[in-house]
């Protein structure tokens, strides 16, 4: 059986977004689930988002990043127009995809599948939308699901509920950090809070501190260092955790599974609560976009406090 899905209203299905492979049944769970179409001269996939109608966007819908159309479907059917899905066409999120996000004007909400490769999925977005000084949200769905699945089983309020409730996707990378040696962690957690908006930074500062016990001037000068890296570069200062998404996808299963494959009890989630504090509403406004893609975003206000600073 083929599918074919137009990624907008106005093609008809001219373009096809991707196709079941025939020669798997609906109980066959080998090889991919879609065979993607090739790009030509009119239709490139990593710059296409499925779903990202003009019109509710234009009226204030937020975006809600999902991993295929199907997903972007439901929530754009169960959401009455208060959120809008969108999802890459046979690719993970790019650079282009970020760009168009940013031009919005809304922090997106994350909506990837709940299961490991879903949440890797997430930080590695988290990543590429930070570099368009996007602080996306993210939506914690039930475990092994995605949002077709939550519309089918619990109907629209549930999806809506699940989005309604999402918070910030840096709270979500901060979990792990209770896997990492106190070098490791305290590392990891500043840069983290670096590519958020500069005011999450003292609170981030003082939460990384009482977590890990470490002098707060301590993790001023870290988060000096970091913001300085994306106020120069910050498609250079995000590749460093986009190169470790593989080190990250092997810990986290470590930390979801123990030795004998038995789950283990969730880790510490102290930081991940802390850093969820105070909220941006979903859906509000950061700092200024760029302009146009290959020029760097505007520097990182509110440059953090030195060890020496008051």
């Amino acid at each position: 059986m083929s599918t074919s899905l137009p990624d907008h209203p106005r093609w008809q299905g001219s373009r096809l977004v991707a196709r079941r492979r025939p020669d798997l049944t609906d109980v066959d769970r080998t090889g991919p689930k879609y065979l993607n179409t090739g790009d030509t001269p009119l239709f490139h996939k990593g710059a296409q988002l499925f779903g990202a109608l003009d019109q509710p966007l234009s009226v204030g819908a937020i975006p809600v990043i999902v991993e295929g159309p199907m997903d972007a479907i439901a929530v754009t059917l169960a959401c009455q127009g208060r959120y809008i899905g969108v999802a890459p066409l046979g690719t993970s999120l790019t650079d282009e995809h970020a760009h168009q996000l940013a031009g919005i004007g809304r922090q997106p909400i994350l909506a990837t599948d709940a299961d490991l490769a879903g949440r890797i999925a997430a930080e590695r977005d988290f990543w590429i939308l930070s570099c368009y000084q996007l602080d996306p949200l993210h939506a914690r769905l039930p475990a092994v699901t995605d949002p077709a699945d939550l519309l089918a089983l619990g109907g629209p309020r549930a999806l809506t509920e699940a989005l309604t409730a999402s918070q910030p996707l840096a709270g979500l990378l901060a979990e792990r950090m209770a896997n990492l040696p106190p070098a490791e962690a305290l590392l990891e957690g500043t840069r983290i809070v670096a590519a958020r908006p500069s005011h999450h930074w003292e609170q981030g500062s003082s939460t990384i501190s009482a977590q890990l016990d470490v002098p707060i001037a301590q993790v001023r000068c870290s988060l000096f260092t970091l913001v300085k890296e994306w106020n120069t570069d910050p498609w250079r200062a995000a590749q460093q955790p986009l190169q470790a998404i593989g080190d990250v996808k092997r810990r986290t299963a470590a930390a979801i599974e123990g030795p004998a494959g038995q789950p283990r009890t969730a880790p510490a989630r102290g930081l991940d609560q802390r850093l969820h504090q105070n909220p941006q509403p979903a859906g509000s406004t950061r700092r200024n976009k760029p302009d146009r893609r290959p020029v760097p975003p505007p520097s990182r206000t509110g440059t953090p406090r030195t060890p020496h600073g008051s």
